[in-house]
């Protein structure tokens, strides 16, 4: 199928699924069931994403097109450019711009890919349209937009989960299990969306996560505070990943 034409189709459907729906009448589990439907409708849409890691003093900055179902093209603030498809992904070499795993990258450029990997904007929308027991916060504006703000609680499996898939992005602790190191009843995590009260289109996220960690003598860790937001625009517009052709190749980006 041909890109105009299959962008073309996601609009139609979006368009048809967004009509007629009124959030003033839902109530928070609907309206983020109706935001998240609404957003996989989409062929896609651009992110802007910031991760802040406060027990690291540092985080992560990037610039990005998400195409489905499953790509993305995001360029950090620091310059560093990256393709991922699920959990495959590749990044171009500062030294010489060719396009190579994460693996055989700078150990600097290297730990911004291995953040990048584990930011799902996507699956994060899916998990909190799923959620049974999410509340209404006071409206508040994207923007220009106004927005119905929903907060979805996460749960001590949802921090195990994030800890347990960076400690796999990094070689040096990759096969630790989150166990050894993480109080898990003690650990937090809170999601929140904002979306459109005209369209049901979801412009913002935040996902604030606390992993606390187990009091050891021997091998202290700081307990980590992470919080990650994106904002959404262009939705379902200028879609072109603009991927090489070794991109193409190797990750089968269209």
């Amino acid at each position: 199928m041909q890109p105009v034409k299959w962008i073309g189709a996601g609009l139609l459907a979006a368009a048809v699924a967004f009509a007629g729906d009124d959030i003033s009448k839902m109530s928070a589990k609907d309206a983020m069931k109706k935001g998240n439907d609404n957003m996989v409708a989409l062929p896609g849409y651009h992110v802007a994403i910031a991760v802040e890691v406060a027990s690291l003093g540092g985080g992560l900055k990037a610039d990005g097109i998400y195409q489905k179902p499953d790509v993305y093209y995001l360029k950090t603030d620091a310059g560093f450019e990256m393709y991922l498809k699920g959990k495959k992904s590749l990044a171009k070499d500062p030294a010489n711009g060719a396009w190579v795993e994460p693996k055989d990258l700078d150990p600097a450029v290297a730990m911004a890919v291995s953040v990048a990997q584990n930011i799902n904007p996507a699956a994060l929308l899916a998990m909190m349209g799923k959620s049974t027991n999410p509340k209404f916060r006071a409206d508040e504006k994207v923007g220009e937009v106004d927005c119905k703000v929903v907060e979805v609680p996460g749960s001590p499996d949802d921090v195990k989960k994030l800890v347990e898939d960076q400690l796999k992005e990094n070689p040096m602790t990759k096969g630790i299990s989150p166990s050894q190191f993480l109080d898990t009843q003690k650990s937090k995590a809170t999601y929140v969306a904002w979306i459109g009260k005209e369209d049901l289109l979801v412009y913002k996220l935040e996902a604030d996560v606390h992993a606390e960690m187990k009091k050891n003598d021997a091998f202290p860790l700081p307990s980590m505070d992470q919080k990650m937001t994106c904002e959404f625009t262009k939705h379902g517009k200028e879609l072109d990943l603009n991927a090489p052709d070794d991109v193409k190749k190797k990750l089968g980006v269209k």
